[in-house]
């Protein structure tokens, strides 16, 4: 199955299915269901910030966010589209005072938006990252 790494929290907020987004600044062709796994390192500044008092750091009610360079669920990329302030809310991407300074929204013109639904756990388990799509095998899964 195709695999995508993700940092945290955005992984586990992919995952328990509030971020239904993932800014890239590539245009890929939507390919199913793919797996997604956290990276082995969350966010570098992560800890810096207040997290629950930006809407970007939406943390999941469960411990998902924690699970670092494993596997955590199965989402479906129906579609790719050109990356617009409309889908901020759906990306947990706050145009309007983004954590590490203020940007204008232009910087994010040219970036694609892949759109996930019908996110699925499975029982974490470790996987080596790579950037980009990359296979992990299947029999691995294990939903929830």
């Amino acid at each position: 199955m195709k695999a995508l790494s993700v940092k945290q929290p955005w992984a586990g907020n992919i995952a328990a299915g509030y971020k239904t987004a993932e800014i890239r600044p590539r245009k890929i062709k939507p390919q199913g269901d793919i797996l997604i796994c956290s990276t082995q390192h969350p966010f570098e500044n992560i800890g810096r910030l207040q997290c629950n008092n930006h809407k970007l750091w939406l943390y999941p009610d469960n411990d998902i966010c924690e699970n670092y360079g494993r596997a955590i669920a199965v989402v479906n990329w129906h579609e790719t589209v050109r990356f617009t302030k409309d889908l901020c809310d759906k990306a947990c991407f706050d145009v309007k005072r983004w954590p590490f300074g203020y940007f204008e929204f232009e910087n994010f013109i040219n970036y694609w938006a892949w759109m996930f639904q019908n996110a699925r756990l499975v029982k974490p388990f470790l996987v080596k990252g790579q950037q980009g799509l990359f296979e992990v095998d299947e029999k691995l899964i294990e939903y929830l």
